[in-house]
């Protein structure tokens, strides 16, 4: 595992919701990589592949 240093995680922001599902709350955390050069459709479309070809 990747170790990044304060200062490296002090300025990637991650995205934070809250998402209420009958009565248990979940808290999402997502990080995205600045230096990715894939969009999220790219990400998507391998994903559905890999589940696909299994």
């Amino acid at each position: 595992m990747n170790r990044k240093t304060t200062e490296q995680t002090d300025k990637i922001k991650p995205i934070e919701r809250k998402i209420t599902i009958g009565n248990m709350t979940y808290i999402v955390v997502s990080h995205f990589s600045e230096t990715s050069t894939d969009t999220a459709e790219d990400k998507i479309e391998r994903l559905i592949k890999r589940d696909i070809n299994g």
